[in-house]
Order: C-alpha cells, then structure tokens, then sequence
C-alpha cells in the first residue's frame, strides 16, 4: 500500500490533530530514505512563530496512514489493505497502521521504521547510519 507519513511536533505547543501538523511525503510500497528538513516552522496569527529542528530537545512522532483512504472510500481502502495480506487499521486514529512511539531525531544520523503494523514499539524506531 502506499502511505501517507505525518509527524506530531512536540515543539508546537497548539492542538493538533492525532496525525500532527507537519507531512513529510506520500511514499509507494517498499523502502524508502526521508530526510527530516532542517526545520519546520508553524505561523498562527498574533502569535510567534514556533519551530521545530531536528536537534530539538522536545520529540516527535509518526504516523502512517493508508493514503487510499484520502482517495477511496473507507471500505475500499480496507478491503484492499487485506487483500494485500496487510492486516486492518491499528485503531489509532482513523485509516493509521502504525506509528511511532516519541524519538529524537537529531541523536542519530539516521533511523529505520517499518511501517504497517500494530502500534510501533519504541524500540522498532531505531538508530542506523544515515541513508545514502
């Protein structure tokens, strides 16, 4: 299945949504190498700007999402999320199958993540040498 990856950013103190406010990309089955930017920034009016870096000291999150179901309906998603041996939504939130526990993205050069699946174990988002 392709994904829809999302990250909750700590560092914006505001509501947001189980899926976060910031999206690094729609991504095709297989493997993948995503580089975190240098920075995401968050703008509310009247308010200052918040920001988020890598070496924050506050962690971030990520959820996958089926990205068929922004772009079928709820039951054809499901459907060709098990006909594709895949197993249903983790009941996160929605079409999620799977997520991370927090980590801090600037204490390694890279991480690894294997996305669908139940809730992520905290030890499933590991450390690797950064991806070439």
């Amino acid at each position: 299945m392709s994904l829809d990856i999302t990250a909750f950013v700590n560092d914006f103190t505001v509501p947001q949504s189980p899926l976060g406010l910031k999206h690094l990309g729609f991504f095709p089955p297989g493997q993948f190498c995503v580089s975190f930017p240098a920075q995401w920034t968050l703008n509310i009016n009247g308010f200052p700007t918040l920001v988020w870096t890598p070496s924050s000291p506050n962690p971030i999150h990520l959820v996958a999402v089926d990205s068929a179901a922004w772009y079928g309906t709820p039951t054809t998603s499901l459907h060709d999320s098990i006909s594709a041996g895949i197993p249903p939504y983790d009941g996160y939130w929605g079409p999620t199958v799977g997520e991370t526990f927090d980590f801090y993205p600037g204490t390694s050069d890279g991480w690894t993540v294997v996305f669908p699946g139940t809730m992520v174990r905290a030890d499933s988002v590991r450390p690797v040498p950064r991806c070439k």
